[in-house]
């Protein structure tokens, strides 16, 4: 619902402060004029919850304040479990890369990417799909990268986390921001490979949150975790099309949308763990058909039908 913002009164320090409905004292809490604060806090868990119910940005566009701070805390808990699978993922993708790069053996490969991987990289890291021995250093490059990068953004957002309201009227069309100083770019040039910034907090835009799923919402905070954690940058937004199609592959390493992306659009696809070749799956297929089956039924026909049967099979792994 709206925010009430006035009228306004002057307090025993000759401060403005807004009259009646709103005010809370917080004693020595942080954001106070003459004892009263003019936002909201809110904990749960080890995620804090920052509004800013009278400024301009709520007065404008109002919010459900329960609302927001469930929504949150739920894309929290879902961009916590993206950055954590995510890294799982690029890790075991590195193993299929790692073989790619060595080249078949005697019974070809053992493992290739999902196609999903194949995909997502290709879009969001502008590396040429698919991966092939001519092209496995790179891949590999890349998955060692956001190995670390999604370890330091799972470690940043695993820990006590807080997330407030976008700080200005100016920033109305924002879904969210980082403020940072002394950041610095993750490419080759960085010999240490991540090198982080002065940390600011991570903003959110309130209202915005309202009308998204908490997934999407968990994306945004998976992009702004990459500025803070990692130093990431804003060289182009996906929704930008051209300019996201025009990202080199070492721009966009270091961009915050491809980083997110890249979490956000593997995770919803869910299969995106390394497929069976064709020899592996023989030799499973010829494992299973070895294994006794249930006797038949008294009309003869088999316990376990044959489609049941490869269901069975194809979810083996």
């Amino acid at each position: 619902m709206p925010i009430p913002v006035g009228p306004w009164h002057a307090d025993a320090a000759g401060c403005m402060v807004p009259s009646g409905v709103g005010r809370r004292r917080m004693g020595a809490k942080g954001g106070a004029v003459g004892g009263f604060v003019l936002g909201w806090e809110e904990t749960i868990g080890n995620v804090t919850v920052v509004g800013r119910p009278f400024s301009q940005i709520s007065a404008t566009k109002g919010y459900d304040k329960r609302f927001v701070k469930t929504r949150i805390n739920d894309a929290v808990t879902i961009a916590r479990r993206m950055a954590t699978e995510t890294r799982s993922l690029v890790s075991k993708s590195m193993t299929a890369a790692i073989e790619m790069r060595l080249g078949p053996g005697p019974h070809g490969l053992l493992t290739t990417l999902s196609p999903t991987v194949e995909a997502a990289v290709a879009a969001h890291f502008k590396l040429p799909a698919p991966m092939t021995q001519a092209n496995a250093d790179d891949w590999l490059d890349l998955f060692k990268y956001l190995n670390s990068v999604y370890m330091i953004i799972s470690q940043g957002i695993n820990g006590p986390l807080k997330i407030v309201d976008i700080p200005s009227a100016e920033k109305l069309d924002t879904n969210g921001s980082v403020s940072l100083s002394d950041a610095k770019l993750l490419d080759a040039s960085d010999p240490s490979g991540l090198r982080v910034a002065k940390r600011g907090r991570i903003h959110i835009n309130f209202h915005w949150v309202t009308t998204r799923t908490a997934q999407r919402v968990a994306r945004t905070v998976i992009h702004e975790a990459s500025h803070k954690f990692v130093g990431s940058r804003d060289h182009a937004y996906k929704p930008n099309k051209a300019a996201y199609a025009a990202l080199t592959p070492n721009l966009a390493r270091t961009n915050a949308d491809s980083i997110a992306c890249f979490v956000y659009y593997t995770w919803k696809k869910r299969r995106v763990r390394p497929r069976l070749t064709p020899y592996l799956r023989a030799q499973l297929s010829e494992r299973v058909s070895r294994q006794p089956r249930p006797a038949p039924v008294a009309n003869g026909a088999p316990a376990v039908p044959a489609a049941v049967w490869r269901q069975v099979l194809d979810r083996s792994f």
